[in-house]
């Protein structure tokens, strides 16, 4: 059985800052094919506690019609060399439990499952992984 975890401690509510709770400093990325904006992809820096429980260092959006065409496995694979390039010894990814495109990159990447929790402020499950690199 997946171990669960409840997040309440750290929600303070429905309010909170990114800034302050969840990680230092962030950098965003337009993903582009030639002029053609695929979509976007955050790295985030020096995770909190609690952004190393819910959100994870990376985020990537890519367009409805654009899916399934390799871009988020792209746009995942540059971010994480960001990482490594700025020290990070270990990634972690975070996604909610419903998503069903995440769970393919990550296995396609080589992230370990570390555990799962529910999250107050959507009140959904959120699963994450952890990868050296």
């Amino acid at each position: 059985m997946e171990e669960m975890e409840n997040v309440d401690d750290y929600s303070k509510g429905n309010v909170f800052d990114y800034d302050v709770d969840y990680f230092e400093s962030s950098n965003f990325y337009f993903i582009f094919d030639d002029d053609d904006l695929i979509g976007m992809g955050e790295v985030r820096h020096n995770l909190k506690p609690l952004g190393n429980k819910t959100i994870g260092h990376i985020a990537c959006g890519i367009r409805p019609s654009k899916r399934k065409q390799g871009y988020a496995l792209k746009a995942t694979e540059a971010m994480l060399e960001k990482l490594k390039e700025d020290g990070v010894k270990e990634a972690v990814v975070c996604h909610y439990s419903e998503n069903q495109i995440s769970p393919k990159i990550i296995e396609k990447l080589d992230f370990k499952y570390r555990n799962s929790m529910i999250s107050k402020v959507s009140n959904k499950e959120i699963k994450c992984y952890t990868k050296k690199l």
